[in-house]
């Protein structure tokens, strides 16, 4: 297999986790949007789900940002 084969392979690869990534953080954000309805008295809303979720979506973004970066390397490497 040639190198640049096996660099657009990379590219590929790179760009379906980062729509899936960002795909998971949207989902993410609408949830943690229904969870903080602002219509309901803040002692009905399930603060323990929001944060967990919270904290998935910092997880995710530190994700993303590491692949915005392989992602810079790889186009770098094709010389985009």
């Amino acid at each position: 297999m040639s190198e640049l084969v096996k660099i657009q392979g990379y590219e590929a690869r790179n760009k379906l986790e980062r729509q899936e990534v960002r795909q998971r953080l949207a989902g993410l954000r609408a949830a943690i949007r229904e969870l903080l309805d602002p219509i309901r008295p803040v002692d009905d809303l399930n603060w323990q789900v929001a944060a967990s979720q919270a904290l998935e979506g910092a997880n995710l973004q530190i994700r993303l940002q590491e692949l915005e970066a392989e992602a810079a390397e790889i186009r770098k490497a094709l010389g985009k």
